[in-house]
């Protein structure tokens, strides 16, 4: 036997895993002739079989083959699941990062927009009156006719009154509750008892209502009625109005200032030809809320007590006053000189006068109306302060007797002499101190008010208190 015939088949590891390992010691057995005709006439079928299957089954242990490579990649799938996993969470990641970055861009436009738009045009200015702030259109003729400034947008007034916008929506700026209060609030006591809260514009306000008031209102003509807060105008003009007269009607109007709120100043305005965004700021920094000082954890706040009001103590409120009720003066003027009796009507202030001549007069029948006339026009009279004084008795109108000439009451100069005498006797700087003022400027300031309606007393009593003169201060 050859060793060729006899030697083992190089590709044999191969074949044991074709047909396996019993299979191919048969047939080795039967190429080395280990078994004889008669044994391997029974296996000789057997032989054929495997060999007709060995396609079949290189086929099937390729299959394998490929299941076992497939396999062998899927061992370690939690690691690729993680793999996976780490990507579509940096993906994530990013995409949000790039959509909070966008969100933010957005977010700084828009506030960049809001601001420009409270700067040019704002919606809002606080509760309660921010309802008409439309800064669209003007009325140039009536504007004209009213020789008002022509503007018509927000920066535009923030312009005229010489503010950046920003400033403007801060003094303006109507707050229920608020750290900063743009006015001083100080009382002072009524003639009649009580008190009457005096509101001061801090200076930034002050200012602005200063521009107002030469701009927008000083050229503007009250009624000839109205003889309180004009040019020339005095207690002593008003009196002569009355002078001689056979009856006087004295009717006091019930919290005057306050009862012109924000609407009717803000309706003033547009009365103007202002559209009613203008009209709006201008009735903003022209009126008043009373409010209350609180502390709490030691931080204080100003609280709104009531409605928007025309302030006492602004340079704006006098001249405001006085063209807001000028359509009342105008009624109660003519119901004045409509009336049988002719009577003469003046308004000081709040403190409305009716005389007449007439021997008769029938003053319930005045009462009547003028009350009417009066709360149409947005007032209420003050029952309790209603008087009506007849000739020869004692007729005072904005506390000077009028009966045959005007001249100041005997009480309240007495009052002064005694004033004046203390001043002589104990000094002015004691005086001083127990009146919590300036005692000589009170002093002086009695004397220019007799002088204004008596010169004659003046007079004497200057001779008699010449330290008042004598001292520069």
């Amino acid at each position: 036997m050859t060793s060729d015939n006899r030697s083992l088949s190089q590709n044999w590891k191969e074949r044991i895993e074709l047909i396996g390992k019993r299979n191919f010691e048969i047939m080795e057995m039967i190429r080395l002739k280990f078994l004889s005709d008669k044994d391997v006439a029974g296996l000789e079928d057997i032989q054929n079989e495997i060999e007709s299957k060995l396609p079949l089954i290189e086929e099937i242990n390729k299959e394998i083959g490929e299941i076992r490579t497939e396999l062998k990649t899927l061992t370690d799938v939690d690691a690729q699941i993680a793999e996976i996993r780490k990507a579509r969470i940096a993906e994530v990641k990013v995409k949000r990062e790039l959509r909070n970055k966008l969100k933010s861009e957005q977010l700084a436009l828009k506030l960049t927009a809001w601001n420009k738009q409270k700067s040019e045009n704002p919606t809002f200015l606080g509760p309660n009156v921010s309802s008409k702030l439309n800064f669209m259109g003007l009325n140039s003729s009536k504007l004209g006719s009213n020789t008002q400034p022509l503007i018509e947008t927000y920066s535009q007034l923030a312009d005229e009154l010489g503010v950046e916008p920003k400033t403007l929506t801060w003094l303006s700026y109507s707050r229920t509750t608020a750290t900063t209060d743009h006015y001083l609030r100080f009382a002072i006591p009524k003639r009649n008892g009580g008190h009457r809260i005096i509101s001061t514009p801090k200076s930034q306000l002050k200012d602005v209502q200063s521009v107002i008031k030469s701009k927008f209102l000083d050229h503007l003509i009250e009624s000839e009625n109205a003889t309180a807060f004009k040019k020339n105008a005095s207690i002593l003009k008003n009196a002569k109005c009355h002078q001689n007269s056979k009856v006087v009607v004295r009717i006091d109007l019930k919290d005057f200032f306050p009862s012109i709120n924000f609407f009717r100043v803000r309706g003033f305005f547009e009365s103007l030809g202002h559209n009613s965004g203008i009209a709006s700021v201008l009735a903003l920094l022209t009126t008043d809320a009373p409010r209350k000082k609180i502390v709490i954890d030691g931080k204080t706040y100003f609280t709104q007590t009531s409605v928007h009001g025309l302030p006492q103590g602004t340079c704006t409120s006098p001249k405001l006053a006085n063209l807001i009720a000028k359509n009342l003066d105008k009624r109660l003027n003519g119901l004045a000189t409509k009336l049988p009796e002719n009577w003469s009507y003046t308004r000081y202030a709040d403190d409305l006068v009716f005389s007449t001549k007439a021997d008769k007069s029938d003053v319930n029948r005045l009462l009547k109306a003028c009350k009417k006339i009066v709360s149409d026009e947005g007032f209420q009279v003050n029952d309790k302060k209603t008087k009506v004084m007849r000739n020869p008795n004692k007729m005072i109108v904005t506390g000077l007797l009028i009966n045959d000439r005007i001249r100041i009451p005997r009480k309240q100069l007495r009052i002064v002499r005694s004033f004046l005498h203390n001043c002589k006797e104990k000094g002015v700087k004691e005086i001083s101190d127990l009146i919590g003022k300036d005692a000589l400027l009170v002093a002086k300031g009695y004397l220019s008010f007799i002088k204004m309606v008596q010169p004659e007393v003046a007079l004497s009593l200057e001779h008699k208190n010449d330290w008042i003169v004598s001292n520069k201060k």
